[in-house]
């Protein structure tokens, strides 16, 4: 495998870039080390060699850039940053950079725990991947550009998790239409929000369950700043 690490913050200098720009590459890397496979090897190694992303987060490594304090602003575009990975078949892993440095005190991107092992921002988006991440990424569309979905399949456990950011400031109302068998009866409606881009100390909450009719959520209320993760049953 070919190993690479991804920052693709560099000159943001705050969240406001992220929120303002609609269909960012948040994968430069990892898209440059999949297209340098191709480039170097159209023979028989081309579909065996993988990329393995060994150092990834949302750290703007520019002289005025973004400040690395552990934010829910952060979180998100860590999360989002995973969940592009995700979907790259040409992928063998991501790891986050990074869990823990023994000379500081949790309150940097590049810790996931804190002096005491609790759970920071930037922890809390890879856990959300770690827990809700099923066998494979299946396709999903919005007709919002600011909104930013994914979703997850267990086909075997009749499994599938909905990942959607709301990156605005405001809260937004979507439905959900699911296209496939079988028919799903309703929902877990979990969120990971806070007060605004630079809370450090957002919160992951169960919100209880929600009905399905003909595999469809007629209407739900993203938070602002938001990652909302709908698993169907």
């Amino acid at each position: 495998f070919l190993t690479c690490s991804n920052y693709p913050c560099f000159n943001w200098c705050s969240y406001d870039y992220y929120m303002k720009n609609d269909d960012i590459n948040l994968n430069p890397e990892i898209t440059q080390a999949i297209q340098a496979i191709h480039d170097f090897d159209s023979g028989r190694y081309k579909d065996k060699l993988k990329v393995a992303a060994v150092a990834v987060n949302s750290w703007d490594w520019s002289v005025c850039g973004w400040p690395t304090t552990n934010t829910l602003g952060h979180a998100i575009v860590t999360f989002d940053i995973i969940g592009q990975a995700l979907t790259k078949p040409e992928l063998l892993y991501v790891l986050l950079w990074g869990t823990r440095w023994m000379d500081y005190d949790g309150k940097r991107i590049s810790e996931a725990l804190d002096s005491r092992n609790g759970i920071m921002p930037s922890g809390r988006a890879l856990g959300r991947w770690g827990q809700f991440l099923r066998d494979k990424m299946v396709m999903v569309n919005s007709t919002d550009s600011s909104l930013i979905t994914y979703a997850s399949l267990d086909a075997s456990q009749a499994e599938l998790n909905l990942f959607i950011i709301n990156k605005r400031h405001e809260h937004q109302k979507i439905s959900t239409d699911i296209k496939s068998i079988p028919a799903y009866t309703g929902c877990h409606v979990f969120t990971f929000t806070g007060k605004n881009a630079e809370d450090e100390s957002p919160c992951w909450t169960h919100h209880g369950d929600l009905a399905l009719q003909n595999n469809r959520l007629d209407t739900f209320c993203l938070p602002p700043i938001s990652i909302t993760v709908l698993s169907f049953s």
